[in-house]
């Protein structure tokens, strides 16, 4: 920041001789750049872990102190450990609460896998202590987000985290003319992440949607059952987005899909 145009720094400096610019750059600093090194890591601090379902808990992250940490829409972090002697690095995108607006904390909803190494390693993390987080990274624009009509997200599992922050927004938009459909995959019913903060937003807004496809639910499960086909989605999604053969999208329509194949 101050190497960049040394004259007119020089030229500043002695026009604004008493602005204490160490005390102002310090409140905004947020870790170094390395180049060539790949992304810059901070230590966060585990502020609180929730188990959601059997298998997967959310992890609630504060920044460095005096850090400002904000993720954008549909973007990603990346989780760094050292797991006995390997640096193990996984990419995780935020969870975010649907119809609440705080973003205070970094939050990720991971599940923990038996032969992952990181998950097993998060497996162990209690409250305070240190992870090693970057940067954001990736490029999804919203603007056909804030502007679709009718918006269809499909997810598996965890799949739900990056639709989480989208549904913030068109929850948000309150938008009386916009629909918006989850079709959400899982194995069972125990399986279902945030099952009660999708039907309460369902409850408050009639423009949204939730469908819960399990393909090994119980014998009292009386929803869809099966996984995700033409066949299902030509059932479930708004015409004159699925054909009989195929998906397709016209600009009053808005596909996003995100979870394992």
């Amino acid at each position: 920041m101050r190497g960049a145009g040394v004259d007119s720094t020089k030229i500043y400096d002695k026009v604004h001789s008493w602005v204490n610019e160490e005390a102002i750059l310090q409140k905004f600093f947020c870790g170094y750049l390395t180049p060539g090194e790949g992304p810059v890591f901070n230590k966060f601090r585990v502020s609180s872990v929730e188990s959601i379902t059997h298998n997967t808990r959310l992890f609630a992250l504060e920044p460095p102190p005096g850090m400002k940490f904000h993720v954008p829409v549909g973007q990603f972090v990346r989780l760094k450990a050292s797991i006995k002697g390997e640096t193990v690095v996984r990419e995780y995108t935020p969870a975010v609460s649907i119809v609440d607006s705080n973003k205070e904390h970094l939050k990720l909803m991971i599940k923990i896998y038996p032969e992952g190494k990181m998950t097993q390693y998060l497996s162990t993390i209690q409250t305070g202590d240190p992870l090693l987080i970057s940067e954001p990274a990736g490029s999804f624009c919203t603007d056909l987000v804030n502007s679709t009509k009718e918006l269809v997200l499909i997810a598996a599992g965890t799949g739900l985290t990056p639709m989480t922050s989208i549904l913030n927004i068109r929850y948000h938009q309150k938008k009386e003319l916009q629909s918006t459909l989850l079709l959400f995959a899982n194995k069972s019913e125990e399986d279902i992440l945030w099952r009660d903060k999708l039907e309460q937003v369902c409850r408050l807004s009639p423009q949204f949607g939730v469908v819960h496809i399990l393909s090994s639910p119980s014998s009292s499960w009386k929803g869809v059952t099966g996984k995700i086909s033409l066949s299902l989605l030509a059932t479930h999604l708004p015409q004159p987005l699925m054909t009989q053969e195929s998906v397709s999208v016209d600009h009053y329509s808005f596909l996003e899909l995100c979870g394992s194949k």
